[in-house]
């Protein structure tokens, strides 16, 4: 059986509820093009970064890059607190518009 290739999405939003996201097609290390995303970003000492309970959010990696940057660690969304994850509002319609990985790229710029 052939691998399949998944493409790779990561989602921010600032406070002012503005929405990027970086794709990434081929193979990805999660944790890595979390980090790679992050150093993309103008950050200050002032800034929070709140993330749900994805493993990688959780990893030794992404943890030191972001104590590297923010005086505080990363907020945690609790679990099941979807309501507080505007993210999740984006992914809902993204599945809504089209189901398949092949497809997620142009799934984001039709939403």
């Amino acid at each position: 059986m052939r691998a399949t290739t998944v493409p790779c999405v990561l989602v921010a939003m600032d406070s002012l509820g503005c929405l990027s996201f970086a794709g990434r097609r081929g193979s990805s290390n999660s944790i890595n093009h979390f980090v790679e995303s992050l150093k993309t970003i103008a950050l200050t000492s002032d800034d929070v970064l709140l993330t749900n309970n994805v493993a990688f959010h959780y990893s030794r990696c992404g943890r030191a890059f972001c104590q590297f940057y923010w005086v505080e660690q990363p907020l945690f969304i609790p679990l099941y607190f979807l309501w507080l994850n505007p993210i999740e509002k984006v992914f809902s319609i993204v599945k809504r518009e089209d189901r398949s990985t092949e497809r997620i790229t142009e799934a984001f710029s039709t939403g």
